[in-house]
């Protein structure tokens, strides 16, 4: 086994499941994994819905966990939103705000395919939000 094939076993990574990041994905080989809109993070999301600085992904002796960072739109872990560290687990799905939803991967899970249309390794990724025009919608009510 190189020494690349080593670090992708023993490395728990995150995957985009949908929008414009779909199959994109992330090692976690630092300690610490920051998630927001500031230049700073380690996935960068220029959306509004976004803060600076959102959520933190870190490994502990225990595992790895997910904290929201006092954002104003959340972080959710399954469909909760989280308000205290959360441990993840292999298949967790973590959104954050209502932007993007990151699949965490275990060191130990079986690794998904890499190649055309499965995702790269190890990349930055910079997610280029398209921002729908405004629907504005006016009622009147008589009393």
């Amino acid at each position: 086994m190189t020494g690349h094939e080593n670090l992708l076993t023993e490395t728990p990574y995150l995957i985009a499941q949908s929008g414009p990041l779909q199959g994109e994905r992330w090692t976690l080989q630092r300690d610490r994994f920051l998630i927001g809109r500031g230049r700073e993070c380690d996935i960068v999301v220029p959306d509004r819905q976004i803060s600076r600085q959102h959520a933190r992904i870190s490994r502990t002796a225990d595992g790895v966990q997910v904290e929201d960072l006092g954002s104003k739109n959340g972080t959710h872990v399954n469909g909760v939103r989280i308000e205290a560290p959360t441990a993840l687990q292999d298949g967790d799905v973590v959104q954050v705000a209502f932007t993007l939803e990151l699949v965490f991967v275990a060191h130990d899970a079986t690794l998904p395919l890499e190649g055309p249309g499965f995702g790269r390794v190890g990349k930055k990724v910079q997610y280029r939000a398209r921002m729908p025009r405004p629907t504005v919608v006016a009622r009147c009510y008589s009393a």
